[in-house]
Order: C-alpha cells, then structure tokens, then sequence
C-alpha cells in the first residue's frame, strides 16, 4: 500500500500540506509563464517548462515519483491510441477555432501564430516552412508535454485525490491547466494594460479544461503517465502543423 504523502521526507516536514506545496509551485510558475506569453519572450517560457521536468525528483519521493505515473506504461501498444487522441483533439480545437472565427485573433492558433512570429518575417517563413516548423514543432514537442504532465495531470492531481478524490482531483488539475492556457488566447496587452476576449477566449479555456481531461484519460489507458505525454506530444504536433501549413498562407 502507498503512503498517501508524495514528498520527500524533507519537504514532509516543512509542508505539512502537499496541496499547500503545490499551490506555492503553480503561483510561481504561473506568474512568468502569463508575462512571458504576453510579452512574447518564450525563452522564459521554455525555462518554465524545463523547470517542471525537474519538479518530481526534487520533491517526490521513489513512491511519490510511481504514484504520479513516472513509470513504464503497462503496455507499449496503449500509447497508439494515446496518439490517435491527440491528433483528433488537435483538429477538433482547429475546426472549431476556425469555423468560427476564421483567420482572425479571436481563432485561437492565430494567437498562438502571432506570439510564435512576433519578431519574425511571414515571408521568411513561407520561404523556409519546413525550416521553421521543425524548429517551432520541436521545441513545442519536447518542452511542455513532459514539464507540463509531471506538474498537472501528476503532481497536482495526485496531490489532491490524495486528499479528496479522483474526481475532484480531475476537476482541479483541468481547471489549472485551462486558466493558465488563457495567457495563450483570452487574456492580451493592450498598451500595457491586460484585455481578455470573452467569448473565444470562455471556448478557448472550456476546450483546454476538456484537453486536459484527455490527457489524463490517456494516463490512465496506458497506466503512466507517458500516455498523457504521448497524447500531449502529438496535439501540439498537429496544432503546430496547422499553424504552419493551413493558418500561414
């Protein structure tokens, strides 16, 4: 049977709350992560993400580090659908941002294209889109899915089903996961003074909440938290693939 405490002894005794701990962790990631996005300095970004693949082994116990699904999945061939389902989510969102809003801010991977291409050339990239969508793709796939399934659908959602519930811990993590997207799309400077689109931006954030339910649906098929990756790796993959390949034209 697992200790229900995820910790290190350590940090055991100086938070007696895991949830505490994790609270503490997401405010302090969340803050540069919101002005980063904002800003369109996504190198910061990119240390947030890096900052989280560390998170486990220094707070999490080996159990702990188990427990969050930091393991082998139980079988390889549940990562297929696991990739299967980000590809669809991905062209959901795409469909939906683009019915509705065309190329337009309030479509939510042009938000994403503008911060991406916010001191680059479009001509430049028409001219070399192979170029530019490996390396916008690869960093896309390799920074956030690790960092950001270690710290939501593992360390938060365990941290609190630990204490409530799964459910209650799904409810949770999502809803973390779908406010900090908002720095993606919503929520915008406008002579330094923050904006937020209400209508794409509610959708927006309501379509990340249900992302995030996926990934944690793929870590539980697969039996890690591999899955989740997995599932998360290829989403950005074909959002990516969108943005450079349909959306820039």
């Amino acid at each position: 049977m697992h200790n229900n405490n995820l910790l290190r002894p350590f940090w055991q005794k100086i938070f007696k709350s895991q949830i505490v701990l994790m609270l503490i962790l997401f405010s302090i990631l969340t803050i540069p992560r919101f002005w980063s996005v904002l800003t369109y300095k996504y190198n910061l970004v990119m240390f947030v993400f890096l900052t989280m693949w560390f998170l486990p082994f220094i707070f999490l116990s080996k159990s702990g580090r188990f427990q969050i699904g930091i393991k082998k999945p139980s079988r390889f061939i549940f990562l297929i659908p696991c990739i299967l389902l980000g590809i669809i989510a991905a062209l959901i969102v795409f469909f939906i941002g683009n019915f509705l809003f065309g190329r337009t801010q309030d479509n939510w991977f042009i938000s994403i294209a503008t911060s991406y291409f916010s001191n680059v050339n479009i001509k430049d990239i028409k001219d070399n889109r192979l170029l530019f969508f490996t390396i916008y793709t690869s960093m896309s796939i390799m920074f956030s899915p690790i960092g950001e399934e270690f710290f939501f659908r593992g360390m938060i959602h365990e941290s609190i089903s630990k204490r409530f519930n799964n459910t209650t811990a799904l409810l949770i993590d999502s809803s973390a996961f779908a406010t900090v997207h908002m720095a993606h799309h919503g929520l915008y400077l406008r002579n330094g003074v923050p904006r937020f689109l209400l209508i794409s931006g509610l959708l927006w954030i309501t379509l990340m909440f249900f992302t995030s339910m996926l990934f944690y649906y793929s870590r539980k098929i697969s039996g890690s938290i591999w899955g989740a990756i997995v599932t998360h790796v290829s989403f950005n993959f074909v959002m990516n693939w969108t943005i450079f390949y349909i959306l820039i034209n």
